[in-house]
């Protein structure tokens, strides 16, 4: 099991230090995929440097199977990355580069090139073992650097931002067959990404950073239905968060419905519309000028001003922290409507 505990990082000197980590922990077990999550510099990359041995840390612990590795240099820590970039030798062969890592660790020619035709076969490169890497496509050249990540048999798995050099066809294929391949193997694996995409999908575990402190974990179904805070809302599912009667709720825009429920949320007046292949992303401006986003299918009959209500609503505190869920209904008043939040769904 690797453990970080407590880590913190600054860059700078001591009077223009500025901390990128601010007491960061997280777990992965034996053959779980965990995802740092995150917008871009909000430290999941840094966190991930820390763990291969790359970064020197101010405070904190990083342990494997509770050992300490602070003081164990990246070889020894048998960590296999696979870079945003790749970072492979384009001037060298297919089977050169998945053999790299095997030479650094001394073993001898014969075994090397056992180990290097039997993962090239499961990664599907078998038959390119003597092509040169610069002549190969962006998923060939993604497939080698998975298969030199692993060759070695790492006793951890580190994804920076994996998938996102491929383009959108590629994507989601490529993504299933790195978890189905990492799973299968049992490589303990953390990936870092910006996607909330991917790590819905291929996470067990899911660690949302932002501005260097741990925002929210949980696995993807909580932190899609049950977000921490606003931030984890609007980052993960893109909620919507309004505030009514002063207090703050969080509904999905595909939870926001034309049709008549206990939960109205406003009339609103058609301001935007996006459309995105079978879906129509619609913005609505309620009576109050707050804004609120649904989707809808664009084959169906869009409204310009109408009633909105939602299917699913959440409710937090003042300091935009999670409450629990609740039903809010409907409460008919004189010329207005208000709403009041009764019970827990």
């Amino acid at each position: 099991m690797l453990e970080v505990k407590n880590l913190c990082i600054s860059y700078g000197k001591k009077k223009d230090k500025k901390t990128v980590i601010d007491d960061i922990s997280l777990t992965l077990d034996k053959g779980q995929i965990i995802s740092l999550l995150g917008s871009s510099g909000c430290g999941k990359s840094t966190t991930l440097n820390a763990i291969a041995g790359f970064l020197e840390v101010d405070s904190g612990d990083i342990l494997y199977n509770g050992q300490t590795w602070l003081d164990t240099s990246t070889q020894k820590r048998n960590i296999g990355v696979v870079f945003q970039d790749y970072a492979l030798y384009a001037n060298k062969s297919v089977y050169q580069n998945i053999e790299m890592p095997l030479k650094m660790l001394g073993m001898n020619k014969k075994e090397r090139k056992e180990k290097v035709e039997t993962i090239a076969e499961r990664v599907g490169m078998a038959s390119f073992l003597n092509k040169q890497v610069s002549l190969l496509s962006g998923g060939q050249k993604q497939r080698v650097a998975i298969a030199r990540a692993i060759v070695k048999n790492p006793t951890v798995l580190l994804l920076d931002e994996p998938f996102s050099a491929l383009d959108a066809a590629l994507r989601k294929g490529t993504r299933d067959w790195v978890h189905d391949l990492v799973k299968e193997m049992g490589i303990p694996t953390i990936m870092v990404t910006h996607d909330q995409e991917e790590a819905l999908s291929m996470s067990d575990y899911i660690y949302l950073l932002h501005d260097g402190k741990m925002a929210c974990e949980g696995n993807p179904y909580d932190l899609w239905n049950l977000p921490c805070n606003t931030y984890t809302a609007k980052f993960v599912g893109n909620t919507n968060i309004i505030n009514y009667n002063n207090k703050t709720i969080g509904v999905k825009p595909q939870d926001v419905l034309y049709q008549k429920t206990s939960k109205l949320l406003g009339i609103g007046i058609l301001i935007r519309m996006d459309y995105a292949g079978d879906d129509a992303i619609l913005i609505y401006q309620l009576e109050d000028g707050q804004e609120i986003k649904m989707i809808k299918s664009a084959h169906s009959d869009i409204k310009e001003v109408v009633e909105l209500y939602g299917r699913r609503l959440i409710e937090f505190d003042e300091n935009g922290n999670l409450i629990k869920e609740r039903e809010v209904k409907l409460t008919p008043m004189l010329n207005s409507l208000t709403l009041e939040i009764e019970g827990v769904i």
